[in-house]
């Protein structure tokens, strides 16, 4: 009987240590990711080994009762003692420890010695692996443990290819995966924008999953969230996969932008080069890559924005565009202030150039006694000017103000 009793230990021991070694590039069965990290579920028999940074909160098993450790060794403690060892992707070797050098077991089996990397061993029950501190989850048999890591991520990155006033647009999802060791091979992955709070209020999204059926690489929105339906994916460890989501062609205006404060001077500025287009399909927040003709114009970050809304986007200051600014007038006229403003714009390029000066303005009781050029009051913080500049030519833009004088209360 206890014969027998070791003959089913000893199996028990050799199936959770091809458990664990099978586990080392296991398969995600899905995997839903946010822009701060995702969660993942994964299917596996008796014992898992989790990624490092798993955020033990999130940890959720379905239909099992579960267990986790940390198993760590002093591998030198165990010379002497009977092992078995997992190695090779999945051989094994029992026998007796004999020494440990750089990382290799020295195994006496049968009476010869065997030098192995190991991947993971039992002595006495215990289980080690060479992952030393990560985290390792027991289940009785066949189970799903959802879990949420930080090191797995997605942001949008979308290309602006600039053909005079058209814009064509690609839209895609760079997925980042930060673990040094685990991979992710999903054949059901789905990407959602924005994040999810993984501490504390954390909670695992069940009612998600359901409401994810979208049609395969579409998007949807829900609740104000992106999702987006990629079916498999597989991200290495450290590394980057990029996946085309949309494109389209739009309309496109082209501008420059400036934005000072009323009474700040300035000898020479150049303008921000503005694109401005409608978004066709949805844009995941995300870096914006702007080129023309091949050639790199410039970066920009936008945020989420929804299909039919405008984009606007900077690739940089044009540097054809010069701006001067300079305080004319200062009065003080004991009631109020006179305060005047020159702006002067110069075109050095061979194209006609449209320019917004957006002037903030420092009060909010001022009245306009004289301006040149033609301007727009925003409200009641905020003045634009909004001039065309042709190649060689110089614009000269004013503004004089009165500002009432606020009266003290004693």
């Amino acid at each position: 009987m206890f014969k027998k009793l070791l003959l089913v230990i000893a199996g028990l021991v050799i199936a959770i240590a091809l458990v664990f070694a099978l586990n080392m590039e296991k398969s995600a069965s899905s995997v839903v990711i946010y822009f701060n990290g995702a969660v993942v579920n994964e299917r596996f028999s008796d014992a898992f080994i989790l990624p490092k940074d798993v955020i033990e909160e999130s940890i959720t098993t379905f239909g099992k009762d579960y267990y986790l450790t940390y198993p760590k060794s002093e591998v030198n403690s165990l010379i002497g003692k009977d092992i078995e060892v997992v190695y090779n992707e999945g051989k094994e070797l029992k026998g007796k420890l004999i020494d440990v050098k750089n990382g290799k077991f020295y195994i006496l089996s049968n009476g010869k010695t065997f030098v192995v990397k190991p991947e993971m061993f039992s002595v006495e029950g215990v289980f080690y692996s060479d992952r030393q501190g990560y985290p390792t989850i027991y289940s009785e048999g066949q189970t799903i443990v959802s879990y949420a890591v930080p090191s797995l991520k997605w942001s949008g990155q979308i290309v602006v290819d600039v053909k005079e006033k058209k814009a064509d647009v690609s839209v895609g999802a760079l997925i980042k995966n930060l673990d040094e060791e685990k991979a992710y091979n999903s054949s059901d992955t789905k990407l959602i924008s924005g994040n999810v709070n993984f501490y504390r209020t954390y909670r695992v999204y069940e009612d998600y999953y359901p409401a994810m059926a979208v049609e395969k690489g579409g998007a949807t929105q829900k609740e104000g969230f992106l999702e987006y339906s990629l079916g498999h994916v597989y991200v290495p460890p450290k590394g980057l996969v990029f996946k085309k989501l949309s494109s389209f062609s739009a309309s496109l205006s082209r501008f420059n932008r400036l934005e000072t404060y009323f009474s700040s001077t300035f000898d020479l500025r150049n303008p921000q080069l503005m694109f401005e287009f409608k978004a066709e399909k949805n844009m995941p927040t995300g870096i914006v890559k702007i080129y023309k003709d091949g050639e790199f114009l410039g970066l920009d970050y936008i945020g989420e924005i929804p299909e039919g809304e405008n984009v606007t986007v900077s690739a940089g200051e044009n540097r054809f565009v010069r701006i001067k600014a300079q305080e004319t007038l200062y009065n003080d006229l004991g009631s109020f202030y006179e305060r005047e403003m020159k702006w002067s714009l110069k075109n050095y390029g061979d194209r006609n150039e449209i320019v917004e000066l957006l002037i903030h303005m420092p009060y909010q009781n001022w009245t306009v006694v004289s301006n040149a050029g033609s301007y727009e009051v925003l409200d009641k913080n905020n003045v634009k000017f909004l001039v065309s500049v042709n190649p060689g030519e110089e614009v000269n833009l004013s503004l004089k103000i009165r500002v009432k004088k606020l009266r003290e209360v004693s």
